[in-house]
């Protein structure tokens, strides 16, 4: 088993050295071979990554995900999940679908421009990077050419987001996805071609790292949108702006991108929308600047409620208040959350305080409001209406 952890490096010079990539995938299959006879012959010993910690794992290029005790450290540091649906799977994913209330989608990622590395599942909505191991940076990019107008979009990070880089961003169709098929490396932004937003919350472009934002992890949804008038990139995360982080892409013809390094990551898709730059939505942009973002431009200014509803369908990513943000990422609570919560017996209640109940009954001598928020959200299949 000795340097098995370093099969990625070891490839990636041989590759360097040779310039032979046929010989290289050929490589690649007998070392996937050859780890899986590891395997069946060393079941527990071959579990090495059990026996190191956060810091000695960086030092490999070998890529895997965090344990969940990690990743939960990962996620104290600034980036709060969008939702708090438990993890599953001993930590290493997160099957939700708070935040994924559209049904309609723009585009999905296209299967012609995609990294071998890479498989596409949920109608070519969900990324899927390196499912064996990693030995490089996968990438894949949108179905959609943006030339001008507006378009917006959000990404969920589905799984522990870690290792060298996982990126956000956009390219031309110059953009070389196989550049770093053999390395590790922040792939999207390394030219003059791409730009992004690293999971460590530095911007990318011309190969020149900028501070921008915390770092964000597993859970998260990055929501992107592409100013085609303006000519300017923004970021956003869990449904609330982080600013303008690049700017001068007037005459552009670009295409969403992601990348990884990292073995079983994943991202998906849950929003993607485009619209011309009427005046309609440049009043819309001014408005939000003016009102607080503690306030709905909805609440704040009269409007006919035809207008008000075909806004809040198109344009509640821009338009409401941080606070209906964050109701909308508690009201997406799945109903194992809830049951959950019946489970450990454990119950917080209009107050703030909590409440232990005994699975079936509530205690007698709590007041009734509390009784109903129990059997609201408690009780098995208890439904969500007021």
């Amino acid at each position: 088993m000795e340097n098995h952890q370093s099969l990625s490096l070891m490839l990636e010079r041989y590759v360097a050295t040779s310039g032979d990539e046929e010989n290289a995938n050929e490589a690649v299959e007998n070392a996937i071979s050859h780890r899986r006879q590891l395997e069946r012959r060393f079941p527990r010993r071959w579990r090495f990554r059990h026996h190191f910690n956060h810091n000695q794992r960086k030092s490999f290029n070998f890529s895997f995900p965090l344990s969940h005790n990690e990743s939960s450290s990962a996620d104290r540091q600034g980036n709060a999940s969008f939702c708090s649906c438990p993890l599953e799977n001993g930590g290493e994913s997160r099957v939700c679908r708070c935040g994924e209330e559209d049904t309609d989608f723009d585009w999905v990622w296209d299967s012609s421009f995609k990294s071998a590395a890479i498989t596409l599942v949920s109608d070519n909505r969900e990324v899927k990077f390196h499912p064996e191991f990693s030995c490089g940076t996968a990438a894949v990019r949108g179905s959609q050419l943006m030339t001008n107008g507006q378009y917006y979009w959000e990404v969920k990070m589905t799984t522990p987001v870690y290792g060298t880089d996982m990126m956000i961003g956009i390219g031309t169709n110059e953009m070389d996805l196989q550049k770093y098929r053999y390395t590790f490396g922040s792939l999207l932004g390394s030219d003059s071609e791409s730009w992004a937003l690293s999971y460590t919350g530095n911007l990318h472009h011309k190969g020149v790292s900028q501070r921008y934002t915390n770092r964000f992890g597993q859970g998260n949804v990055i929501g992107v949108h592409l100013d085609l008038w303006y000519g300017t990139l923004t970021f956003f995360r869990n449904r609330s702006p982080l600013g303008v982080a690049f700017e001068g892409f007037h005459g552009k013809a670009l295409y969403p991108m992601v990348s990884s390094t990292s073995a079983r990551s994943g991202m998906k898709v849950i929003r993607t929308c485009s619209f011309a730059s009427s005046l309609q939505f440049l009043c819309c942009r001014k408005l939000r600047q003016v009102v607080s973002t503690d306030q709905s431009v909805l609440n704040v200014v009269s409007m006919p409620p035809g207008l008000k509803s075909f806004l809040q369908n198109n344009l509640s990513w821009l338009l409401c208040s941080k606070t209906e943000k964050e109701d909308k990422r508690d009201a997406g609570a799945t109903t194992s959350q809830l049951e959950n919560k019946l489970k450990f017996g454990i119950l917080r209640t209009s107050n703030g305080t909590k409440r232990f109940i005994d699975g079936n009954r509530y205690s007698s001598d709590e007041d009734s409001e509390s009784e109903s928020n129990y059997k609201r959200f408690c009780l098995p299949y208890a439904p969500f209406s007021e």
